[in-house]
């Protein structure tokens, strides 16, 4: 009976990967589905715009143009099909009022198909009448060219409004609605246009385009364009598109120094991770050739331009938005949220919302950020590009850039709770830590990049602390272990910081479960590390008697025995790690922590299933379960972690049907391999054990020939660690021993010690 009810077992965990595996290929299949639909849309912009041009190209105007516009035509400008065919369809006679676009894009639609083209770039009332005499000049609508300024103005104002030729007036930067509100004319024959940052100007067009940064693909052929090596730099040529933001004057700035150094675009966009050398790059732009950039500013001295008319609280801000996520930033990290107030942290205070709203406008204004409020989430984005350079200016200003970072830190601080180490798994923290996580990546990131490097704070090392122990708990280690590690680094440097000193050992605590993760020296460097967390635990409380210790301080030091005892049992020193669990679970029942207790429960089971106790290792492994998963639910992560390795325990003893029922995560070995599943944590070694398990199922199956061509792969793997004299005689039970050794314990360890022998 009991075999039946585990071959259902079997059967229900092989219908239950199935379902994932189907559930997964249906998702990729969705995600396909959409990237075919958005490349038919751009094909369909495509060919739209070709269309247009073969119309223009064909349109041959009855006079010469008669332009005062002395830019050539930037024949390597490439992309915004799309925002050509809008600009097209409003420049028709019935949508002759005017509109709002980039120059670029205009001149390409304007030559060829009027008569007269005219580009305005004064920014005030008196430059543009002072110009625009030149204008009607080129007319030759007057006879004497003495006339008065003023005279020549309605002359020619009066010319654009009865003339039945083509004409277009372009309005380039417009700073002030009122600077050209004289010059807006009606024409069923003649269009205007404005380009502007400001918003207002819009108002006043019947239509309006808003350009947004090109896409990455866009953004690689456009440095494509401009370089002419051919399509061999295509990935690293839309890397650094994106890096850049994919904006085009940051785009022609890069590729200038590109084609100037004639060096690959790989290495450019490395550079970029530097900020020094980065910067560098940035500042060259005297050095290159106004033919070479196609562009009359380079994209700091534009962005230059609009600091200067920034007030200080529009400055200030995007001072703190350099430091964080530029693609997304909740607009409540500064405004603050009616219903999850936290306590200020170093003096930072929410701002008002006016005030904030006030700083928004201007900076939207001059197209500096964006503001956007989808699916209620308010939040504000910018630039790549322009993060980098409000970094540069701030490496001018080291005192500015230590404060700005300071208070950055206290806003993020103030944004989450303190992670709840006694709880161990809260999870009523996750959500606010999951919705902040990317500014705190941002904010390390920065501090490890910057030249010369910040200060690091211990309030700094707390907030990386909290987010790597919340990473780590939901099994994001590789951004857990970044976190931790910066954390640690800084507390080293301040040791002799009585709030560095308290954390050292929480972060060495954490990095510890996430190296044993990447082979024998990870966990072997876990192990030399817990042993230090210990002694650093005792020092702190050696004069305190355990009766008087807080429950945090009760908390600490049991996990760091917990801890250090799994290092041993990663390294199969089982005797010395049973008398640390024993300590740490005699401390989690004394204080009442029943999950804490639960999981070094758990941890218990490693040395009831190697003795083969298997009605131990049920029954405590039952119980712990089931407190579990009355306390915190199924899908915790810690219950989830934990599921797995009261699995691990019940494979060990033979349970193999229990086993596959607790386990939330079943594959087979050809799933495995076909996943392609190799990562920081699940490294090589871990490939080559279900490569050996996979041949020794072929071999039992008679699949010799299947069997000995996975072999190969792995043969010369075990021969290096079998050692010198001893290729003869190995069992395949002793290779799966040398195999088990080199994985984690937390993959499942089924030879030697975690095993009999006759069911390794």
């Amino acid at each position: 009976m009991r075999g039946q009810v585990a071959l259902l077992r079997l059967q229900w965990s092989s219908f239950l990967v199935k379902f994932r595996r189907t559930a997964k290929e249906l998702k990729v299949a969705i995600a396909d589905f959409e990237k075919e639909a958005q490349f038919a849309q751009v094909q369909e912009d495509s060919k739209r715009h070709t269309e247009i041009l073969n119309m223009l190209q064909g349109a041959t105007p009855k006079t010469g143009l008669l332009t005062n516009i002395d830019i050539a035509r930037n024949e390597k400008f490439t992309g915004r099909e799309s925002t050509l065919a809008l600009l097209h369809s409003f420049l028709s006679p019935e949508n002759s009022e005017g509109g709002a676009a980039r120059v670029s894009s205009c001149l390409i639609h304007a030559i060829g198909v009027i008569t007269c083209l005219t580009r305005e770039m004064r920014h005030t009332t008196a430059s543009i009448q002072e110009s625009f005499p030149g204008v009607v000049a080129k007319l030759n609508i007057v006879k004497d060219s003495r006339s008065q300024p003023s005279k020549l103005i309605e002359l020619g104002l009066e010319w654009f409004q009865i003339t039945e030729q083509p004409w277009l007036l372009i309005f380039d930067n417009v700073e002030d609605v009122a600077t050209i509100r004289d010059f807006w004319l009606a024409s069923t024959h003649g269009a205007v246009i404005a380009t502007s940052q400001k918003a207002a100007v819009a108002h006043l067009t019947k239509h309006s385009i808003l350009l947004d940064s090109m896409l990455p693909e866009e953004g690689g052929v456009l440095i494509q364009n401009y370089l002419n090596r051919g399509g061999s730099e295509k990935e690293s040529a839309e890397y650094l598109a994106e890096s850049l933001g994919s904006m085009p004057l940051a785009i022609v700035h890069f590729a200038g120094y590109i084609a100037r150094s004639n060096c690959p675009v790989e290495q450019i966009s490395q550079s970029l991770s530097q900020r020094l050398r980065a910067s560098t790059i940035w500042k060259i732009g005297s050095n290159i050739s106004l033919e070479t950039r196609a562009y009359q500013y380079t994209l700091n001295t534009v962005w230059d331009l609009s600091f200067h008319r920034l007030t200080d609280d529009a400055m200030t801000l995007l001072e703190y938005i350099a430091f964080l996520d530029p693609d997304h930033i909740p607009v409540d990290l500064f405004t603050g949220e009616s219903n999850a107030l936290y306590e200020a942290s170093d003096g930072w205070k929410y701002w008002d919302i006016v005030r904030f709203n006030e700083a928004v406008g201007v900076l939207s204004e001059r197209h500096l950020v964006d503001r956007s409020s989808q699916e209620g989430s308010d939040a504000l984005r910018t630039h790549r590009a322009l993060k980098m350079r409000i970094l540069q200016r701030l490496d001018a200003d080291l005192t500015k850039r230590a404060n700005r970072f300071s208070t950055v830190i206290a806003i993020i601080r103030k944004a989450v709770p303190k992670a709840n180490i006694v709880k161990r798994s809260d999870a009523s923290q996750f959500e606010r830590y999951a919705k902040y996580l990317p500014q705190i990546s941002s904010a390390r990131t920065v501090f490890v990049r910057s030249e010369p490097a910040i200060d690091g704070s211990a309030s700094f090392a707390s907030l990386l602390h909290d987010f790597a122990f919340y990473t780590f708990t939901v099994h994001t280690n590789s951004v857990a272990l970044a976190m931790a590690e910066t954390g640690e680094s800084i507390c080293e440097e301040f040791e002799d910081d009585s709030d560095a000193k308290l954390l050292l050992p929480i972060l060495l605590n954490t990095i510890s479960q996430i190296i044993h993760y990447r082979g024998i020296h990870g966990r072997e460097r876990g192990l030399v590390m817990m042993r230090r967390v210990v002694k650093l635990r005792e020092a702190e409380l050696r004069d305190i008697p355990p009766e008087d210790w807080t429950e945090l301080q009760s908390v600490t030091f049991a996990r760091a025995q917990a801890d250090l005892a799994w290092e041993l049992c990663e390294l199969n020193m089982l005797d010395e790690a049973a008398l640390l669990i024993a300590t740490a679970a005699r401390i989690y029942r004394s204080i009442g922590n029943t999950i804490r207790l639960a999981q070094v429960s758990v941890n218990q089971l490693m040395f009831f299933s190697t003795h083969q106790d298997k009605d131990k290792t049920l029954e405590q492994g039952r119980s712990a379960l089931s407190t579990l998963h009355e306390a915190l639910g199924k899908e915790n992560p810690l219950s989830v972690v934990m599921s797995n390795q009261v699995a691990l325990a019940y494979f060990t003893v033979g349970e193999v049907g229990s086993a596959l029922e607790t386990m939330e995560y079943v594959s087979n070995l050809r799933e495995i391999l076909n996943g392609n599943r190799q990562t920081e944590d699940w490294r090589e070694e871990d490939i080559i054990r279900t490569k050996f398990r996979l041949s020794i199922v072929l071999r039992a199956q008679n699949r010799h020939v299947e069997a000995a061509e996975i072999r190969q792969d792995i043969d010369a793997y075990l021969s290096e660690r079998r050692g010198p004299g001893t290729q003869k005689g190995y069992t395949d039970g002793d290779d799966m021993q040398i195999l088990d050794y080199s994985i984690t314990l937390c993959h499942g360890r089924t030879a030697g010690i975690w095993g009999t022998e006759d069911r390794w």
